[in-house]
């Protein structure tokens, strides 16, 4: 038997105060591109990794950024007046905003001529047909782009949806703030997602997907993952991100 029970991961998830964020899939200055939940468990210690890539439109970079909940973190930076708060998110770099500027052909808006786009040092070529982006349902940028040039976000998401892999955190990057030596039990790709945080929303203990979370954990068993609910983290399902 574990250390530690279901309701004291639910506890742990639903307590989102100041600078302990939990996922949100429809901030108003990040355009979300993918997301995805990392599970790790022993005996002993839980822990969570949301993660989510996209572009930072006040950031001005691709970025993958990582919320973690468990019993067992680390290395996790202050925030706040004097630092008297702990941070619950990191933040990695998948495309530099120098990057974008070699790129660029008028603000946030990809030039004509760019063939290339380093991500992560690799080298990804950038699709400059439009109806490419619209097959997969991906808006360019209409307003202040009268070339119909593509916007920054929309290549994000394009190469997030054909490069998938290069998106997501490493397990270095997951590991930042948990035990090396902590089991990884499972990732989820696509659950059921209600927007949470400390002003409010739908607590993660209050419906399925959590609730199944934290029995796996528990349990230390995929099998448990057995959701009923529609899948709806895709970031098509949250169209105010990155709108402010």
């Amino acid at each position: 038997m574990s250390n530690y029970t279901e309701n004291d991961i639910l506890i742990a998830l639903d307590n989102c105060t100041a600078y302990n964020f939990f996922l949100d899939l429809e901030h108003g200055y990040f355009h979300t591109a993918g997301s995805r939940i990392n599970l790790y468990a022993d005996e002993n210690r839980w822990a969570i990794v949301f993660e989510k890539s996209g572009f930072g439109n006040r950031s001005g970079r691709a970025e993958v950024e990582l919320n973690y909940y468990g019993n067992c973190l680390h290395n996790l930076d202050k925030a706040g007046s004097n630092n008297i708060y702990t941070c619950n998110a990191k933040y990695f770099t998948l495309i530099t905003g120098e990057e974008f500027e070699k790129i660029e052909g008028d603000f946030e808006l990809i030039s004509k001529d760019a063939k290339v786009v380093n991500v992560r040092d690799i080298e990804l070529p950038i699709e400059q047909d439009n109806q490419k982006y619209i097959i997969k349902g991906i808006e360019i940028q209409d307003f202040d782009n009268p070339d119909n040039l593509i916007d920054y976000q929309s290549l994000v998401r394009y190469l997030d949806e054909t490069n998938s892999e290069i998106f997501r955190a490493t397990n270095r990057e997951l590991r930042t703030s948990i035990p090396n030596d902590l089991p990884f039990l499972m990732k989820i790709d696509t659950w059921h997602h209600k927007s949470y945080s400390e002003y409010g929303g739908d607590k993660p203990s209050t419906y399925e997907t959590f609730k199944l979370i934290a029995k796996v954990l528990v349990n230390k068993n995929t099998e448990n993952w057995k959701p009923t609910l529609e899948p709806n983290n895709n970031w098509r399902n949250w169209p105010e991100a990155g709108t402010l």
